[in-house]
């Protein structure tokens, strides 16, 4: 899916994690991702960890966005930041 994507069409990526998204749509990135069923884990996506059975850290394709936008089982997405090094 190599489509621009609308940061005002994506209701369940959290406002603070839209800095990451100029990026292409093949980048990976990770994020901490949190569903309504137990232990489900879309398809898009390649686990990392899990913290409880409804939220878990995940890496996925910047493309993929839309798809988990229109999961019905995914509640929200928070993509992590690179933090820069003060050393």
């Amino acid at each position: 899916m190599n489509r621009k994507i609308n940061l005002d069409e994506l209701h369940k990526v959290e406002s603070s994690s839209v800095i990451p998204l100029a990026r292409q749509g093949s980048e990976m990135v990770q994020g901490i991702i949190k569903v309504t069923n137990a232990d489900y884990v879309p398809e898009c996506v390649r686990l990392r960890a899990s913290m409880s059975p409804h939220i878990f850290t995940a890496e996925f394709k910047h493309g993929d966005l839309a798809a988990l936008e229109s999961d019905p089982k995914v509640e929200s997405v928070s993509i992590s930041k690179k933090l820069q090094s003060t050393t």
